[in-house]
């Protein structure tokens, strides 16, 4: 008895797998949104300090800021903020100054010109700081930063209130300026604080700065330091998207 032998059937090895249970998932992409950019609000108090009479007065600070991250923790910042200063001075920086022939002649024509004793000033400016911040610390929603840099003033108005005596008699006599006097990368800026992630875009800063000057500034050429706390809403809009 003759038995025929049955063809061996052979099929694609890559059909066969699809019938093939797997445990491999395949690689999903997800898309990171790009928060590079930062927008800001500020606002905060400011201690002015010229290093010859205390100060019992506090300025303010308010503007916008604009920061922009080059790398996952470095950003350069800057912004424009309207600044009030007040301060103290001896009257050393003041004596004599040509703004002051008027109140000379109203004393006396002939007698010598008042020793002035101290100096009470107030000064409106903008400010234009350009810094480099780096987050040092960032853990979920919290982060921590210095920032360092240089800053521009461009003054608006002077105010300043002269104390002196005069044949034993005090006066005070008050003088304004109102020319616009700029000083370009004048004041370096030294600043650190930290930053608390709200969600959404949106983060809230607080941030103590020290200003120390390059140069005077203003009509007695003083050396204004400045020390205060920025309080900072801040926004990174969405530029766009890519693949993680």
């Amino acid at each position: 008895m003759m038995f025929l032998s049955q063809p061996e059937v052979r099929g694609n090895d890559s059909s066969l797998n699809r019938f093939a249970a797997t445990d491999k998932k395949p690689e999903l992409k997800s898309l990171q949104a790009n928060h590079s950019l930062v927008i800001g609000l500020l606002m905060g108090p400011d201690y002015t300090d010229v290093g010859t009479v205390s100060n019992n007065q506090l300025g303010n600070n308010i503007g916008l800021s604009l920061g922009y991250y080059l790398m996952k923790r470095l950003s350069v910042n800057t912004g424009f903020q309207y600044t009030s200063k007040y301060y103290w001075s001896d009257g050393k920086p003041f004596q004599p100054q040509p703004q002051l022939q008027s109140l000379n002649r109203m004393i006396s024509m002939y007698a010598p010109f008042p020793q002035i004793e101290t100096v009470n000033g107030r000064s409106s400016m903008f400010e234009i700081p350009l810094t480099l911040r780096y987050d040092i610390y960032q853990h979920n929603k919290l982060t921590l930063f210095v920032n360092a840099g240089v800053s521009s003033y461009l003054v608006r108005k002077q105010h300043y209130t002269y104390f002196f005596h005069n044949a034993g008699q005090a006066y005070e006599w008050q003088n304004k300026n109102n020319d616009h006097l700029n000083y370009w990368f004048a004041v370096g800026d030294i600043s650190a604080g930290i930053e608390q992630d709200l969600g959404k875009g949106f983060s809230f800063q607080a941030e103590p700065f020290v200003r120390l000057p390059f140069r005077g500034i203003g009509v007695g050429n003083l050396k204004m330091n400045s020390y205060g706390l920025l309080f900072s809403v801040r926004y990174s809009p969405v530029l766009g998207r890519k693949r993680k």
